[in-house]
């Protein structure tokens, strides 16, 4: 039932990018929510999250989000500036996979080179106490 699941939501999302589905959206909307529910179950689930490559992407996550927009802006100048002449599969392409490649890049240097050092100093400031609550005393 999974893989069903799967292509047919693949399957739709091919179709989408050629021909105009009207409310589209919603079924892509729909099939995406199902390979959600798909791994609520992770027994029975056919995509996995626990690889090496995706939780090293969510270790620099924060990394990524800060700094994806320049390598974007400097991807997409390169394809408008040496690009316009090929044709528009090839530009998204190469916008795609030099936008990753970059962002991953730069999110691998920003972590290791600034924000490792700053997670472990907020290690030596951070101070674990244990609150004892106050004991009630119940009147009947």
């Amino acid at each position: 039932m999974q893989v069903l699941i799967l292509l047919s939501f693949l399957g739709f999302f091919t179709i989408f990018q050629f021909i105009d589905v009207p409310q589209g959206d919603v079924v892509i909307a729909f099939f995406a929510s199902l390979v959600i529910v798909n791994l609520c179950e992770p027994k029975t689930s056919i995509i996995g999250l626990k690889n090496k490559t995706l939780k090293y992407c969510g270790k620099i996550s924060y990394s990524i989000y800060l700094l994806h927009k320049f390598p974007l802006y400097l991807v997409l100048f390169i394809a408008g500036k040496y690009l316009a002449h090929a044709g528009l599969l090839w530009q998204n392409v190469f916008i795609f996979t030099a936008t990753i490649v970059l962002v991953i890049a730069l999110g691998t240097l920003s972590y290791y080179g600034y924000e490792r050092y700053f997670l472990k100093l907020k290690n030596r400031f951070q101070k674990i106490t244990r609150i004892k609550a106050p004991k009630t005393i119940v009147n009947n």
